[in-house]
């Protein structure tokens, strides 16, 4: 199969590393691993910690400050980030940094203390 060597050439590629928020997954991908984490338990656990339904916390909904410091500090939230990150990681392997474990895609690339640090800004 030539795809996976393609897109490791591409990874490794200077354009790569000169475009932090470029996005190498086509279009839905995200989307794609996120509805695959929907029935999560990490995911409910999580949305029941920050009282938000779990799609609310899939879309990315704003939280209210104690919401933010409880997302922070729910054990059961960063599982629900590793998990979306393996998610889309086996749906598609050119969307996940494998050293930085984040996504390339705009809609999910950061960490999850980055996605902590998007919610309070």
């Amino acid at each position: 199969m030539v795809w996976p060597a393609i897109a490791s050439c591409w990874l490794s590629s200077s354009v790569f590393a000169q475009h932090d928020a470029l996005d190498l997954c086509p279009a839905g991908t995200v989307q794609l691993a996120l509805s695959g984490v929907l029935s999560s338990p990490h995911l409910v656990q999580c949305a029941n910690s920050i009282g938000m339904s779990p799609e609310a916390v899939v879309r990315n909904d704003r939280l209210t400050s104690a919401q933010v410091v409880a997302f922070r500090d729910a054990s059961s939230c960063a599982s629900y980030h590793h998990d979306m990150m393996d998610k889309l990681l086996r749906i598609y392997p050119v969307c996940v940094d494998p050293v930085s474990r984040m996504s390339t895609a705009t809609l999910g690339s950061m960490t999850f203390a980055q996605r902590v640090k998007s919610l309070t800004s």
